[in-house]
């Protein structure tokens, strides 16, 4: 994974013209009328940033480096490949409200300014029944149509792109039930960029042993664990949804360098009725046994971008 650099702001000084001192009472005038268009225009823009118009939440974190608002079921910019979504994901109401009581357990991180949850947690993430919320195949045989794309794309991961099958088969589809902060990696101008990103609940995402995000189903895009700064810090960039809430976003916490931190079978919530169901992980891509040292770690994988 490249180092992540999350963004640095820029001032352009302008400064004023001074080179026409000859201009006398008409200059001051003018500077005066000058002066009160620009305070009405700067009054403008923090009304309309703070109502969205210019794209953010009206949650902007002061101007910081950006963090993306990911709607579900919407793939985005800078997408590596088009959706692979195999239906829109809805959340039953019934499900949500305990959904909402999940999330007010999980504690908030003072540090982080995002509430931190094991990958490994039972009933982090969602399922319909067995049937599978991405087309996983598709994404595999998009990528090997497409080297210009999949060099870049398993640079990002971690992996030699004639490994990207057996990798995805090692994945996992399940649809996120809570907004998730994590690290995205977009395709922009023939190069994997990341940037930091709040998935909404409802995406469909590929998970790993350490139930870690690692692609969204949206657009292809590879994903790995959020930065290691305040997200309280981030500004938000892109058009909210009625029920984002900063202090309700969870990101998945770093794990340890052991070997336990894996599961071997997910236990996920059933978007429909709310029942807890077990889900085998990986093994949607009929392949044979993945060749010894051919997949990366994956709690190896689990720690914070650089940056």
């Amino acid at each position: 994974m490249p180092p992540i650099d999350p963004g640095t702001g820029w001032v352009d000084p302008n400064p004023p013209d001074t080179t026409n001192p000859g201009a006398g009472r008409t200059l001051l005038l003018s500077g005066i009328a000058l002066t009160g268009v620009v305070l009405l225009a700067l009054v403008g823009v923090v009304i309309a940033k703070h109502v969205g118009v210019f794209g953010g939440s009206g949650d902007d974190g002061g101007g910081g480096p950006p963090v993306v608002l990911a709607a579900a079921n919407q793939p985005g910019g800078n997408a590596f490949m088009p959706s692979t979504v195999v239906a829109p994901i809805e959340i039953a109401d019934t499900v949500a409200g305990d959904i909402a009581s999940f999330v007010a357990q999980l504690p908030p991180s003072a540090a982080r300014g995002a509430r931190m949850v094991p990958g490994t947690q039972p009933g982090l993430y969602g399922a319909f029944g067995a049937t599978a919320v991405c087309d996983v195949p598709a994404v595999a045989n998009y990528l090997d149509a497409h080297p210009e794309r999949s060099t870049p794309w398993a640079q990002s991961i971690g992996v030699a792109p004639q490994k990207i099958p057996y990798y995805l088969n090692t994945l996992t589809p399940v649809a996120l039930i809570t907004d998730t902060w994590v690290t995205s990696v977009g395709f922009i101008e023939g190069r994997a960029t990341p940037e930091q990103t709040v998935l909404q609940a409802g995406n469909a995402v590929l998970v790993d042993r350490a139930g870690v995000p690692r692609v969204r189903c949206a657009n292809g895009n590879p994903l790995a664990p959020s930065a290691n700064v305040d997200l309280r810090t981030l500004d938000a960039q892109g058009k909210s949804w009625d029920e984002y809430a900063p202090d309700n976003v969870v990101a998945v916490s770093y794990a340890g360098t052991g070997g336990s931190e894996v599961v071997e079978e997910f236990t996920l919530r059933d978007l429909s009725s709310g029942e807890a169901q077990a889900y085998p992980p990986g093994g949607t891509i009929n392949l044979g046994p993945d060749p010894a040292g051919w997949s990366p770690d994956p709690v190896a994988m689990n720690v914070p971008p650089e940056g």
